[in-house]
């Protein structure tokens, strides 16, 4: 489809005070100063939630910095991290900047040799890796040949042999920084006063999503320029909990997680590991959540096959209130007025069977549940809607500190601290407090994002009136043979709306004609299978079975926009966020997908 792009600037730029913080550790020693025991975080460990107090994040995190500045570190040097989401995570991050360092997170998927070309290209001096697994990722020769000095470890199990002066536990690291803040006492408080609000806080990898990553450099000021608009989680208030599951790497649990909640008072709740997630939910029963697309879509998924094996009864009820709830939301979007007795069933039936629904998933204390990352398939909203929860997407790249507008019902209203341009040719333009000093050690990069004052997104979207609608990357623009566009984004996103779809890539062939890649649902396809006595071996044979070829088939012909795809193909194998094809919040690079499986996309034309 074509886009009618409208070249507009909405929230005109005007110039800003710095807001009552000079930097990130000043505003968290600030919040515990209010109430230093008051719950910062807490997290699960073999089964039983422990809590940090404000004060206890601070003293750990002085001794972070302390031992930081005990190997010799100084402001400005960049030191990386390379573990799980977790409390050892967030010590050492907030111990980093409060020592004046830049602080660079990895993602746990990174391979060796990426390890290795990252702690190169950021000359990181420090790095703090979780166990055994990732401090094999670090290449001994990044030891004394290049800027890398020491390596930390969290957990040491399998390690206690370890003799090497270049390594240390973290507890003996924290140790360390004890004894130098006992004899050097207010340099840890001289430190913190010393970094200015332009000084560099942290070095993010970008997703990748079209491309090799990228590292993009924040100032302590471009984070705050975030922290300082309550107006982005409306909703949230002291006290409230979040559940920390994404990885820290990213600007979602960094910025808008982290960050934000030691800002505004909201607790991060770190689940044990990646396979908790589910049961931690249902624990913590949480009222703030941001979470990519493919979190969203699998609980939906879930939901819809536990449903579809309940009684007939049960089926009936849930069809029933969910058709209700369905009604109304739409009514609603659609400006129009519902209607009392509409309202009175939608309610009843959100009583009476889907409270059931959102206990069974851990949301009965969500009312509004935030999407980042990606576009969502407007039916995925309803459903939500349905429940009782408002799915709200947030617009903003790494570039942009993470936040740029929030797109409630796919509208956004851009903040006052960002000045946004949609360019002819439907690009969106950037500039602003939150947004990036540029590319690190990549100046030619910084040029080709940077024109005209403009930082150039590389994002689809257009302007109606004071608002910006977000339509996907531009490299995901599919030229048609008769001239129109499509978007890929905007499709792909109806195709996960399928309980059998975990990811799509929407593409042409050598004819131009739309056709798509398919990586099934495994779980749920399983299932499917199961309950239709179809047998199989293994993943490549249940994707292979026609009779899976067919449901498939099925599904995509029952989406809204589908007939424009002309031929998809199953992916015979898994892939996985450790996976070069997929990014670590399970979004696929789509030129990669196309390297990997460029003859699986031209073989469809040879078959029509």
């Amino acid at each position: 489809m074509a886009l009618e792009i409208v070249d507009a600037i909405v929230a005109p730029h005007r110039p800003v005070t710095m807001a009552s913080f000079r930097n990130l550790p000043v505003m968290l020693l600030d919040r515990a100063a209010a109430r230093p025991k008051a719950t910062a975080l807490r997290h699960k460990y073999r089964g039983i939630w422990k809590d940090v107090c404000l004060d206890a994040l601070v003293a750990k995190t002085r001794l972070v910095a302390m031992g930081l500045r005990a190997l010799g570190m100084v402001a400005g040097d960049v030191v990386a991290i390379l573990a799980h989401t977790g409390p050892d995570w967030v010590f050492a991050d907030l111990g980093i900047l409060g020592a004046g360092g830049i602080s660079f997170g990895f993602y746990l998927g990174d391979t060796a040799a990426h390890v290795a070309a990252m702690l190169e290209h950021t000359a990181a001096r420090f790095i703090f890796v979780q166990d055994a697994e990732q401090y094999a990722k670090v290449p001994k020769t990044c030891l004394g040949s290049a800027a890398l000095r020491r390596v930390v470890i969290f957990d040491m199990q399998g390690l206690h042999g370890l003799v090497d002066p270049a390594y240390e536990s973290f507890a003996a690291f924290l140790g360390r920084g004890a004894r130098y803040d006992e004899t050097h006492p207010g340099v840890w408080e001289a430190d913190v006063v010393a970094i200015a609000p332009e000084a560099p806080a942290m070095i993010l990898q970008t997703p990748g999503t079209d491309g090799d990553a990228k590292t993009v450099l924040l100032t302590h000021a471009n984070i705050l320029a975030v922290l300082e608009q309550p107006s982005i989680f409306p909703h949230h208030m002291e006290g409230q909990d979040r559940l920390a599951f994404l990885p820290m790497a990213h600007t979602m649990e960094r910025i808008l997680g982290l960050y934000y909640g030691l800002s505004y008072g909201v607790v991060g709740n770190y689940v044990e590991n990646d396979g908790t997630v589910q049961e931690d939910l249902r624990e913590v029963r949480p009222s703030v959540l941001v979470a990519p697309p493919r979190f969203w879509e699998q609980h939906y998924a879930n939901v819809t096959l536990a449903a579809a094996a309940t009684t007939a009864l049960q089926r009936l009820a849930y069809r029933w209130a969910l058709k209700a709830g369905r009604h109304c939301a739409a009514t609603r979007d659609g400006g129009q007025r519902v209607t009392v007795l509409r309202r009175c069933v939608a309610g009843l039936g959100r009583l009476l069977v889907l409270r059931r629904v959102r206990q069974y998933l851990g949301f009965d204390h969500l009312r509004i549940g935030y999407v980042g990352g990606d576009r969502i398939a407007p039916e995925l909203r309803l459903w939500y809607r349905a429940l009782g929860i408002d799915l709200v997407e947030i617009y903003g790249p790494a570039e942009s500190s993470g936040f740029v507008c929030t797109n409630p019902a796919e509208i956004g209203k851009p903040t006052a601290r960002v000045e946004i341009r949609v360019a002819n040719d439907g690009e969106i333009l950037l500039r602003g407090n939150s947004v990036f000093a540029g590319h690190w050690n990549a100046p030619e990069q910084t040029r080709a994002r940077w024109q005209d004052g403009w930082l150039h997104t590389g994002d689809i979207g257009r302007m109606t009136g004071c608002t910006l609608r977000i339509a996907g990357r531009r490299s995901a623009v599919i030229a048609l043979p008769d001239g129109t566009t499509m978007l890929a984004a905007e499709l792909e996103a109806e195709l996960r709306f399928s309980p059998y779809i975990a990811s799509a890539l929407v593409a042409t062939d050598v004819a131009g004609r739309v056709v798509c890649l398919v990586l099934i649902e495994h779980a749920s396809t399983e299932r499917w299978a199961q309950q239709h006595g179809i047998a199989y071996t293994g993943f490549a044979s249940l994707a292979g079975d026609p009779a899976v070829q067919m449901l498939v088939a099925s599904e995509i012909a029952r989406m809204p926009n589908a007939s424009a795809i002309r031929q998809f193909r199953i992916i015979a194998h898994k892939i996985a966020g450790e996976d070069r094809e997929m990014t670590a919040l399970w979004m696929l690079r789509r030129p990669v997908m196309h390297e990997v499986y460029r003859d699986l996309i031209e073989g469809m034309h040879a078959t029509a």
